[in-house]
Parts: structure tokens; C-alpha cells; sequence
């Protein structure tokens, strides 16, 4: 992420000398845990940029939840660690729009990371602003995995903690099971639309 904030190491490669190609999601996991802020994703489409057939750059897509098909969310975008991709995204965003015939696309911007300019870069709209949210991590030991708060609901808290107390909430239960959190700033929620 700083190497991007200040454009350190990074090697310009043009889109128009790139393919695109569908991969495996034992690929994909690969380069967005080394690559992705996030990590991985449960997409079902994954679609990576190569250029002179190494993987410089992943785009996923999952449908979104309680819709009917032709609604995705686009998961995940990013680049390989010493390149910087002109036209990347939108080569790999127009791929997966005229073979996947999406009716609405939606994805998110982290607003402690970005200001979504990839977004309107690619036609997007901003929607709105999401609350800000949470993720635990334990307090003990060297290494502090970030959790999303959606693991720890309420009613998971009996199966994944080693004691429960029902009558206190799902924070002073993870606190007394040795748990922190930590909140960001909310994301920037951005929708394509497409006219049928």
C-alpha cells in the first residue's frame, strides 16, 4: 500500500499489452493474500491480467447476496507488488462485462485506504457512505489477525469462544475472552447499472 501511495518501485506496464484469463481459485488465494489488504475472497468468478504470461493482476466477482443472477459484486482489484497497470481494471472490468452480461455491478472503497477514483474512473456512481464498522483481534501474542465483527455475531459466540455468558452482550463477551477491536472509517458504496 505505500509502495502505491508513493509510487515506489513500480513498473508501467500498459493494459494493451496484457490478457485477460479466468484462474483458478487456488491462483487467485494465492495473489490476494500476498497482494490484497483483505486477503481472499469466496468469488465465483476470478479473472487475472497476465502480461507475457505472468499474473500481474486479479479482479473477483460474487453475486450479491438475496439476488436473483445478473447481480454481482465486484470483490476484489488489485496489482502485483512492482507494477503499476495503465487500464488495467477497466481491461479486466469490460472482460467480465461482455461475457458475464451483469444488470448491476456494486463494490465498496475502503475510505481509510481510498477515495474511490478507480471507481468513478470506471463509471460507477456513489451510492452512499457506510457506517463505520469493526474487526476483533485477540490481545495476547505476536501476531493479531484482523477479524470481521461478522464472525463473532451473537448467537456463533457459544460454538467459537471458550466461555459465554448469555446475559452479557457479544462485546463484553469478547472481552472477557481476551478480544479486542478496532473500527474503520466506513466504505464508499459504488453501483453500475446496466440498461437492459
Amino acid at each position: 500500500m505505500l509502495n502505491s501511495i508513493f509510487n515506489i518501485n513500480k513498473y508501467p506496464i500498459y493494459a494493451r499489452k496484457c490478457t485477460v484469463q479466468e484462474i483458478d481459485n487456488n491462483l487467485k488465494t494465492k495473489f490476494l493474500d500476498k497482494y490484497h489488504l483483505q486477503n481472499s475472497d469466496t468469488s465465483s468468478v476470478r479473472l487475472g491480467l497476465f502480461y507475457k504470461n505472468k499474473l500481474i493482476s486479479v479482479m473477483t466477482f460474487k453475486k450479491q447476496l438475496n439476488k436473483e443472477n445478473g447481480y454481482y459484486e465486484l470483490s476484489r482489484f488489485c496489482n502485483g507488488n512492482s507494477f503499476y497497470v495503465i487500464g488495467g481494471a477497466s481491461k479486466l472490468l469490460k472482460y467480465f462485462e461482455r461475457k458475464y452480461n451483469p444488470i448491476e455491478i456494486k463494490t465498496f472503497a475502503d475510505k481509510r485506504w481510498s477515495d474511490g477514483t478507480v471507481y468513478y474512473k470506471l463509471n460507477f456512481e456513489h451510492s452512499h457512505d457506510s457506517s463505520p464498522n469493526y474487526w476483533y483481534f485477540q490481545k495476547s501474542g505476536n501476531h493479531h489477525p484482523l477479524i470481521h465483527r461478522f464472525n463473532f455475531r451473537k448467537s456463533e459466540l457459544p460454538k467459537k469462544l471458550d466461555t459465554f455468558d448469555p446475559n452479557k452482550t457479544e462485546w463484553e463477551n469478547m472481552i472477557d475472552n481476551g478480544w479486542n477491536r478496532i473500527w474503520d472509517c466506513g466504505n464508499m458504496v459504488f453501483i453500475k447499472k446496466f440498461v437492459k
